[in-house]
């Protein structure tokens, strides 16, 4: 249950709620409860009560694509960028997902999103950044273990909310984590939305499916590929490879999908796999689809992006 504790005072200017981010971002409460596991009697592995090793890559990179164009990759409209970072701290690891909105060819904003995972305690940060709007959120266990409290601001002013965890919750970038192991393939599963402020019980279910491509020579020609039975339809593209290229690694292999699924049948997210690597994903129906790219192409259209700015200033 969600409950509005005290509207604070507003706060003015965008550098200050950013500041303010940092400050009480750095407040860390003396003991902290650990991430707690899935609701039991679901059939799911457990997740640990502690981060699991890391596994996979520690950066991956994914561009993003308006869903309208259909399934020609080669002419879909760029609508944004994404990178995935993984790295170990002391006493556990962070996991955070920048997301670089694009119109036009240009930049216009970008949402920064870090969970950091420890024996001792489990935070999320949120910070929306851009030159209309921006807002800053950060989340942390309650001293009681039973609920979480989350610090809000923005330029409609600050406020503190406490959210009733009783059930235990798992946080959303840790939750992907999970499924890229194979930790978790089914269940319920109690998470939070930094969008909406909200907890909310989401179904994992997994499926297992075969690409077309036979071999990697075939990919390399560039011959279309088919994940078959994925949550988001069929799905056909081309492979991003250049002749005499070899094919990147989360080309290649069997894929393994995680969904996630409201209690009302809305999507709330769909991830596939190739072993522990992550080829794309979609967070909502109907959204962008983000797919992954090699480094040299994700610095490419980074670069191409900053001409475009610094050719309209």
């Amino acid at each position: 249950m969600l409950k509005d504790l005290e509207s604070l005072s507003d706060i003015d200017g965008e550098e200050t709620c950013m500041r303010l981010t940092f400050v009480l971002t750095a407040l860390a409460l003396a003991t902290l409860p650990t991430l707690a596991a899935p609701q039991a009697g679901q059939g799911q592995p457990g997740a640990a009560s502690t981060p699991e090793p890391r596994s996979g890559p520690a950066l991956e990179r994914f561009a993003l694509y308006a869903p309208a164009v259909g399934h020609e990759q080669g002419n879909a409209e760029l609508c944004g960028l994404v990178e995935l970072r993984r790295q170990n701290i002391r006493g556990g690891w962070q996991l955070q997902r920048e997301v670089r909105f694009v119109e036009g060819g240009r930049s216009v904003g970008r949402v920064v999103h870090v969970e950091r995972l420890t024996e001792r305690d489990a935070r999320l940060s949120w910070r929306e950044i851009g030159a209309a709007a921006g807002r800053s959120l950060c989340v942390e266990w309650t001293r009681d273990a039973r609920g979480l409290f989350a610090f809000e601001w923005g330029r409609d002013g600050a406020r503190r909310v406490t959210l009733e965890a009783w059930q235990g919750v798992v946080l959303p970038l840790y939750l992907i984590e999970l499924a890229r192991t194979g930790s978790a393939t089914q269940g319920n599963y109690v998470t939070f939305d930094p969008l909406g402020r909200r907890l909310e019980s989401l179904r994992l279910r997994t499926s297992y499916t075969l690409p077309r491509v036979a071999n990697e020579s075939a990919a390399v020609r560039g011959e279309s590929w088919t994940r078959e039975g994925h949550e988001l339809g069929e799905t056909t593209g081309r492979l991003p490879t250049e002749a005499g290229a070899s094919v990147p690694s989360f080309e290649r292999g069997a894929r393994r999908t995680a969904c996630l699924q409201r209690h009302d049948g809305t999507h709330a997210g769909s991830y596939t796999f190739a072993g522990t690597e992550l080829v794309s994903f979609q967070l909502q129906s109907g959204g962008p689809i983000a797919r992954r790219v090699t480094h040299a192409t994700y610095t490419r259209i980074l670069n191409g992006l900053s001409e475009a700015e610094a050719g309209g200033d």
